[in-house]
């Protein structure tokens, strides 16, 4: 808020009642006397108020010079034109006279149109000299030192219209004194000026004192309700002003005292992370070289650090591997990070194989500045899988040889399984056709206990040649080849049954053949699994007076296609279910039921051949089924009928 001054307690109502006897030539001595002197000092006190602002500026300037803040130089320009109603301008230039800093009160009357034309056009320097040679204005610089070396400058430029202004009204005042006083105002009006330079005088002092860089100063007249009361209160509430500046400036200083202590020990925690890493660290600068390394790197390659420092890692490297480097280095350039394995020499000539994490280093603009990369020691992990290479090469080599033992031993399984079923079948038919002789021979002389032994000796001797039949059967089963094609289930299970009507003839056989999907597959194969299968149900059903035997499928599985076969005859006991499938296993005698007990096994080894499970349920007396499975995979679709007969 600015103080005014009343009418009343103005200097020139006071001055006009004392001159008002004074006399005209006494007026015109003293009077030119007194304005030349408060002139003089009017413009000691203008200098002097405008060096110690300029140097104040230049006190509060160095900090914000070196660390080039922009902000902080233009808010202190600011403040210091803005302080004071004279000031026009302020300006802070480097140590080659480029402007830093500036600020122009724009509305000042010494401001002429030219001037803030240039100014607005960022030529401060034009406007400022502009501004000197109209004559009108009041520079001072003072030069911004850090130490002892120059830096730059500090310029404040006052305006001398105020100080113009005061001299009119007091020239305008002596010369309505000379109408009306007379000869003896001199000596009254030497009396008042001396009162009215006092306080200019102390301003003054003040103003020295100021530009020592004291800022506490203490002012008389500020209990003056006059031009110069106002002056002396305005002047010192600036030096509170420029106190509270500094010490702002002080705390300032101590704050970023304080980060730099932040920052130097926040520097020395990751510098001791990185000297303490497990894993060890490299960075490589823009032309390959290695700028640091860590303990654990230099470690891992036994060296010093000092000794890799300024070295390419191509020094570490195989010639065979340093291709592939540059070309991930030039990847690195491209802003690309990468992770691979690589074998190095250790000094002591072993090779440390690592894993590397590398990525670009950029600068403060983007641009690629260099390499850092961690590195794992993974060389005791490439041992282990160099033995476990080995391990398997051998468990190679012995699976082959095995194999090829085991090809030699079904080769002469074979050969032995043919060589007894040829050395077994001759004596088995010396024996039935020797029995069929000696019953002719004997048919009117043998009793009926003579036929019957040899009617069970040619039965055992035909159960012989099945048997061994079968083991045959059984023996070429695991060997045959697979020929698959796609198989239409529900067509393979009608030429299955129809193939049992010689049989069933004469018994009362309900058939149930439901929707079977057609699969892929071994035609034949699948074929004899359907026809043991089917064997079974009409075998085991005989003492039935009504059979029933249904072939289906079970709702879709998520993996696997599950088929039955199901009858109504004797059944089985649970317990015994795990041998149903094995070669001669048998649950019922050979005088219940005729067979060898191969036909199980023959299906668990077809359906395994496909991938599939068998299995069966059953109860004594409560019929029984009989379960296989084939994968997905061989599923080709579902045939959109089902198939039902009957046959008597």
């Amino acid at each position: 808020m600015v103080e005014t001054v009343s009418r009343r307690n103005s200097i020139t109502r006071r001055l006009s009642l004392i001159v008002g006897g004074a006399l005209v030539a006494a007026v015109l001595v003293v009077g030119g006397l007194a304005l030349l002197e408060q002139r003089r000092q009017l413009t000691r006190a203008l200098e002097t108020k405008a060096a110690s602002l300029a140097q104040f500026m230049a006190q509060v300037s160095p900090i914000s010079i070196l660390s080039l803040n922009f902000v902080e130089m233009n808010n202190n320009v600011r403040k210091v034109v803005l302080t004071d109603d004279e000031a026009v301008y302020a300006l802070i230039v480097n140590e080659k006279g480029i402007p830093l800093a500036y600020y122009l009160k724009d509305a000042d009357p010494a401001v002429s149109d030219e001037t803030r034309a240039l100014w607005a056009a960022r030529s401060p320097l034009a406007a400022i000299e502009a501004m000197r040679q109209s004559a009108r204005i009041l520079a001072v610089e003072a030069p911004i030192k850090a130490g002892e070396k120059l830096i730059g400058s500090a310029t404040v430029g006052f305006s001398f219209d105020r100080m113009h202004r005061a001299l009119m009204v007091q020239i305008a005042l002596i010369g309505a004194i000379l109408v009306v006083v007379t000869g003896a105002s001199l000596l009254v009006l030497v009396l008042a000026l001396r009162r009215i330079l006092q306080p200019v005088q102390a301003l003054t002092s003040a103003a020295t004192q100021i530009s020592t860089g004291d800022l506490n100063v203490a002012l008389t007249g500020t209990d003056r309700s006059d031009e110069l009361g106002v002056l002396s209160r305005a002047f010192e509430s600036m030096a509170a002003q420029l106190r509270g500046l500094i010490a702002g400036m002080a705390e300032r200083m101590a704050e970023l005292q304080r980060m730099g202590q932040a920052l130097r020990k926040s520097e020395e925690e990751f510098r001791r992370i990185v000297a303490t890493a497990s894993e060890g660290i490299v960075v490589i600068d823009l032309g390959g070289r290695i700028t640091f390394v860590n303990a654990r790197m230099a470690e891992m390659f036994c060296r010093s650090a000092a000794e890799m420092a300024g070295r390419s890692m191509t020094d570490f490297m195989f010639d065979e591997d340093v291709p592939d480097h540059k070309k991930k280095m030039e990847n690195r350039s491209r802003g690309l990070s990468e992770n691979y394995e690589r074998r190095y020499r250790r000094s002591d000539g072993q090779v440390v194989w690592t894993h590397v994490s590398a990525t670009p280093i950029t600068d403060d603009s983007g641009q690629y500045a260099g390499s850092f990369g961690m590195f794992t020691d993974i060389t005791e992990r490439k041992r282990a899988e160099e033995e476990v290479h080995k391990l398997n090469q051998e468990l190679e080599q012995r699976v082959a040889e095995r194999t090829a033992q085991l090809e030699a031993a079904n080769k002469e399984l074979e050969a032995f399984a043919y060589s007894v079923s040829h050395d077994l079948r001759a004596p088995l038919r010396h024996i039935d056709g020797f029995v069929g002789l000696l019953k002719k021979k004997s048919a009117a002389t043998a009793d009926e206990q003579s036929r019957h032994y040899m009617d069970t000796i040619s039965d055992a001797a035909r159960r012989m040649g099945t048997l061994i039949d079968d083991l045959l059967s059984f023996s070429r089963m695991g060997r045959a080849e697979m020929t698959r094609t796609e198989i239409d289930l529900g067509e393979l299970v009608q030429e299955v049954i129809q193939e049992f009507e010689p049989e069933t003839k004469g018994r009362a056989v309900d058939w149930r053949a439901g929707a079977l999907p057609v699969i892929n597959g071994d035609r034949a194969m699948l074929r004899m699994v359907l026809v043991n299968l089917i064997s079974n149900a009409l075998k085991f059903t005989q003492p039935r007076e009504r059979a029933q035997i249904e072939v289906g499928c079970l709702p879709e599985q998520a993996t696997e296609t599950v088929v039955f076969v199901r009858d109504n005859g004797v059944g089985f006991d649970m317990q015994y279910a795990g041998k149903l499938f094995g070669v001669f296993q048998r649950l019922h005698g050979v005088e219940e039921f005729e067979g060898t007990g191969i036909g199980l096994a023959n299906v668990r080894r077809v359906i395994g051949r496909h991938g599939g499970r068998t299995w069966a349920e059953g109860k004594v007396d409560g019929g029984a089924t009989f379960y296989f499975s084939l994968p997905q995979a061989s599923l080709k679709g579902e045939s959109p009928h089902g198939h039902s007969s009957s046959a008597d």
